[in-house]
């Protein structure tokens, strides 16, 4: 079984392929992270530069700074990963795929009026 402490200590690599994961989506100008030790090496920074994307960091220690994907970890580590076992890489993914798939699609925000993120993001509700 794999333990959480792995989760905290992502490797660059992994954020490197992530990173080219999603630009396959579209580029953007700028990308934000925390300072952690995969965002602030040279391959991070030198991935975004040789694309021209500007590199944004949010304050040491301010996760304030970040506070909407600060809840969102928060939320799926509580809600989710320490509440299971998964024995590998695969079914560690899978649990995040389905725990994002249940996050945007059937979790009600209550920032977002009780409403789910699709409908809102959809435009079938309106938040007042």
């Amino acid at each position: 079984m794999l333990s959480t402490p792995w989760l905290a200590a992502m490797e660059a690599s992994f954020c490197l392929e992530a990173l080219n994961q999603a630009l396959e989506q579209g580029q953007p100008e700028i990308i934000n992270s925390d300072q952690g030790r995969q965002f602030t090496g040279n391959g991070w920074i030198s991935a975004l530069k040789n694309r021209k994307i500007k590199v944004s960091m949010t304050g040491k220690g301010r996760c304030i700074d970040n506070v909407y994907i600060e809840r969102f970890w928060r939320s799926i580590k509580h809600e989710k990963i320490k509440l299971c076992e998964f024995d590998d890489i695969h079914e560690l993914e899978d649990l995040i795929a389905e725990y994002i798939h249940h996050y945007n699609h059937e979790r009600p925000h209550q920032a977002l009026g009780d409403f789910v993120p699709a409908e809102v993001f959809s435009g079938a509700k309106i938040i007042s």
